[in-house]
């Protein structure tokens, strides 16, 4: 847990919590509560920080039975305290599912409208985006009265002029305050991504150079910076 200024102010043992070391993917609750991603157990786990208590939310996902071994699976979630909605990326499953706070499905993605779904955020009330990476864009659906309407927009997220050879694979973005979007595009792998930034008109403008020895796995705005986390280097760049 950190401080404002980016110092590390504590450290909380998810062993002891029951939850897994390496989730996926984490959201917060407005009072202050955590939920973690289980991509292992295909489960969202929610918690109280420190100490806990912690309780295990199961929505019906898709499971590997060898994913902890062989893992195969990634598992994104968004939140939204106002209508007590739970926005899942249930990537093995191809699909994106809506659920209550208690973990009660409300409705799923029809089949075919993505592959692979990865980061999700609400970008307005009712309006879900997703980085869809086999499809290699970034889409936004119409998700008022908890069901999956239509198609609003969409903006390609390929290899471009800014990204670097055999970086295809968009995973994660975050929207900019200036209408421009930042996007995490990897390999095959789903290693060692770009960050690429898509100009208001959804065109790549810029590659943030973090370095050949990079291998970005998040990205968020904090404030006025764009923080990347590194899975190779152990830290946070902003």
């Amino acid at each position: 847990v950190c401080g404002r200024d980016g110092r590390r102010r504590e450290v909380v043992d998810l062993a002891a919590l029951g939850v897994p070391v390496k989730p996926p993917d984490i959201a917060l609750h407005g009072d202050g509560r955590i939920v973690f991603a289980d991509a292992d157990a295909s489960v969202l786990h929610r918690c109280r920080l420190p100490a806990g208590p912690c309780e295990t939310i199961d929505p019906g996902l898709n499971r590997f039975d060898a994913q902890p071994v062989l893992p195969l699976n990634s598992l994104k979630i968004a939140l939204d305290d106002a209508t007590q909605r739970y926005y899942i990326a249930d990537n093995a499953g191809h699909r994106l599912v809506i659920t209550d706070f208690a973990g009660h499905v409300l409705d799923r993605s029809p089949p075919g409208a993505v592959h692979h779904p990865n980061h999700l955020y609400l970008r307005a009330p009712g309006e879900l985006t997703v980085v869809d990476t086999d499809r290699h864009r970034i889409a936004t659906y119409d998700v008022h009265g908890d069901r999956f309407g239509a198609q609003l927009d969409e903006v390609a997220a390929d290899e471009g002029e800014y990204s670097r050879p055999g970086r295809r694979l968009p995973f994660d973005s975050v929207p900019l305050p200036d209408g421009k979007t930042a996007v995490l595009i990897a390999d095959w792998r789903m290693k060692d991504a770009d960050v690429v930034i898509l100009g208001a008109n959804g065109l790549p403008a810029r590659r943030i150079d973090l370095g050949a020895d990079s291998d970005p796995y998040d990205v968020e705005l904090w404030g006025d910076r764009l923080v990347v986390s590194d899975a190779t280097r152990y830290e946070l760049e902003a």
